[in-house]
């Protein structure tokens, strides 16, 4: 049989020997847990990188967008400018031309050319 001191060493054996299969357990569970943490933390890294990546794309789109309708709008300002130029120059050449002709009935009022009006 065994004596007491013998029961009560079994005793504390098998308590440390719980403890340190609880202890093992809480461990194990812990590695897993900090490598959840680390699998969602380059999950969450790859997402953020995706969005940014993604508004990065979509400004890039608008500036281009944008520039483009700029300069359209440049052309078809400067296009209309040298119509307005030309329109100018044909008032001018017209203008001219009808101060020819007030300048010709003039003479022609004064001369003898204005017996035959």
């Amino acid at each position: 049989e065994k004596s007491n001191d013998d029961v009560k060493s079994d005793g504390d054996s098998r308590a440390e020997s719980g403890i340190m299969s609880n202890l093992e357990n809480q461990m194990h569970e812990l590695r897993e847990t900090i490598k959840e943490i680390k699998t969602n933390q380059v999950k969450e890294q790859y997402l953020y990188r995706s969005m940014l990546d993604t508004v990065k794309k979509q400004c890039d789109e608008k500036i281009t967008r944008t520039t483009m309708a700029i300069e359209d709008l440049e052309h078809s300002h400067n296009e209309k400018i040298f119509q307005l130029l030309r329109a100018i120059e044909n008032l001018t050449q017209a203008s001219d031309g009808l101060k020819k002709e007030v300048g010709t009935l003039k003479s022609a009022k004064t001369g003898s050319y204005f017996g035959y009006l």
